[in-house]
């Protein structure tokens, strides 16, 4: 409502230069009358965007994990799901059994998170299951 009110307001003001003083005499000084008179809109966005900083969640599980299998075939299948999961594992067996022992000495990268909260909420879900944890910032 109150910007109409201020067009109208212009557009008469206009007209009774226009009438009054008999017009303008160059297209250059209506054109600086507009912009005189219609008022500058404001952005939106502001000028400096901050800076957005995601995180790599790592872990890593350097501590031998020792996982029974029933027989020998169930062993080499357990071993072959956790190499394809990026963790090292060798079959032993004894007396006793069948065993597979696993280790992940490296770092693997576990997800990217959007901030340092989301980040840190992974880390600590990962901490609880026994795992190694370290956050690195993506620039």
């Amino acid at each position: 409502m109150f910007r109409c009110v201020r067009r109208l307001m212009a557009l008469v003001v206009a007209l009774v230069a226009a009438t009054i003083g008999g017009g303008f005499q160059t297209t250059e000084a209506a054109a600086q009358f507009q912009k005189s008179q219609v008022p500058q809109k404001k952005s939106a966005l502001p000028k400096v965007l901050a800076k957005v900083q995601r995180f790599r969640v790592q872990i890593r599980h350097p501590r031998p994990v020792v996982r029974r299998a029933v027989n020998l075939n169930a062993a080499k299948a357990m071993a072959a799901n956790l190499r394809r999961g990026g963790w090292n594992a060798v079959v032993k067996h004894d007396r006793i059994g069948h065993f597979v022992v696993s280790k992940m000495p490296r770092w693997k990268d576990r997800g990217i998170a959007a901030n340092r909260g989301i980040a840190s909420g992974m880390a600590n879900v990962l901490r609880g299951r026994g795992f190694e944890v370290r956050l690195l910032p993506i620039s």
